[in-house]
């Protein structure tokens, strides 16, 4: 959860405007090659009753697509949307699934977004990440991702790990 499940911690606080207010989790250890567990789940509860779910994994197997089993999907009363981060590919598909009237005759549509090739860890994700916080630098301005959004994020996963030792919810530590 400390690698992996901060970064979407932190897309989940930015997609839902909102702090996490509680955690419940479990951590689990399948291959003994690993110091650390290898699996990670989370529910995370919202300060406005959203409920988001995590698993985060290092045991997929090789031959699954790009190596990695990572999507964020959200649903709601209208339908849902998922996405699956292609990192360093050159494009990602966003699909959007609804039975709302709107949708009648094409419940199921996909966008398509084509992507910079850009070599490096996540890709343009990466690039553009780097870019801001240079430019943030250099114009004296805060990041868009900022040391309180990491605090923030960090906050949760640290919850999430001692909701897992007491096996209960566990509030999250808010910032002041």
């Amino acid at each position: 959860m400390f690698n992996l499940g901060v970064h979407w911690i932190d897309l989940f606080r930015w997609l839902f405007e909102d702090e996490v207010r509680e955690v419940c989790g479990q951590n689990v250890k399948v291959n003994p090659e690993y110091d650390i567990e290898d699996n990670s789940f989370a529910l995370l509860r919202f300060n406005r009753g959203v409920i988001a779910s995590i698993g985060i994994s290092y045991t997929v197997p090789d031959s699954f697509p790009l190596g990695r089993d990572l999507y964020l999907s959200v649903r709601g009363t209208q339908g849902a949307v998922s996405w699956a981060p292609a990192y360093e590919g050159e494009k990602d598909v966003l699909s959007v699934c609804s039975d709302h009237p709107d949708f009648r005759g094409s419940p199921r549509r996909e966008l398509v977004f084509e992507l910079e090739s850009v070599a490096g860890y996540s890709g343009v994700m990466g690039l553009e990440y780097v870019r801001d916080f240079a430019e943030a630098v250099l114009g004296g301005r805060d990041p868009a991702i900022t040391g309180r959004d990491g605090l923030a994020a960090m906050n949760v996963v640290e919850a999430i790990y001692t909701a897992a030792e007491k096996r209960c919810w566990v509030e999250v530590e808010a910032l002041e």
